[in-house]
């Protein structure tokens, strides 16, 4: 509210000098950058058929890089990493400094960050951080730095993956212990957006379905504590 009425007395003595104040577009958006954290594992899944269902493969997240306001042209945005729990180059592999690149055109281009496949059942995520440290042109940055987070739960050797058809993922696991409660849980890859959906509850041995309204771009078995 003192925004207002200083904004209104201001207004009046403009006017009573007798000059003209020119009035701001109705809908003049700012023009702004800022980064979005992912989340990943370090397990990729290929279910595009039964056969290639459990292949080991290295996992990916993705970091978006977004903006908004005008679009004519391309903007670079330089960035650093910052450790945390995950570490470059032993958790996951990126170049500690770079430049990603927004088309002209684009509000936003995704950065695919691979992660390091270590066959180990870890017990919690692993994070890092992404930090945008320069443009290559002036503009305001909305949000400076961002948090990933590589998601526990490589698959025990007791659990497989079923191929269900389409979007659908199965795991089966024989040899959890007898009171854990366990569910598959598998991200759904779609551009600036990923969804992590959760499967049916299961306790020791058994089968946990889930199914994404997107392409599957990862899995994992998820352990309740």
């Amino acid at each position: 509210m003192r925004f207002r009425l200083t904004l209104t007395a201001a207004l009046g003595a403009v006017l009573a000098a007798g000059s003209i104040l020119a009035a701001a577009p109705a809908h003049a958006t700012q023009n702004t950058v800022g980064v979005k954290g992912g989340v990943g594992t370090d397990f990729g899944v290929s279910c595009t058929s039964a056969s290639t269902c459990n292949e080991i493969s290295t996992g990916t997240l993705d970091t978006y890089f977004i903006r908004t306001g005008s679009t004519a042209s391309s903007l670079g945005v330089f960035y650093k990493i910052i450790n945390g729990t995950a570490v470059d180059g032993r958790d996951f592999n990126i170049p500690a400094t770079g430049e990603v690149v927004i088309p002209a055109g684009q509000t936003a281009t995704d950065m695919r960050i691979p992660t390091v496949y270590d066959g180990l059942f870890d017990a919690s995520d692993l994070s890092f951080g992404v930090e945008i440290t320069g443009t290559t042109t002036p503009i305001t940055i909305s949000n400076a730095s961002t948090s990933s987070l590589i998601m526990p739960g490589n698959i025990p050797s007791d659990c497989s993956f079923t191929y269900g058809g389409g979007l659908t993922l199965s795991l089966g696991c024989t040899g959890r212990p007898a009171t854990q409660v366990w569910n598959v849980e598998v991200y759904c890859g779609e551009f600036l957006r990923q969804t992590a959906v959760a499967g049916n509850k299961v306790t020791g041995e058994g089968t946990s379905t889930a199914t994404c309204p997107t392409e599957i771009d990862a899995a994992d078995l998820d352990v309740d504590s």
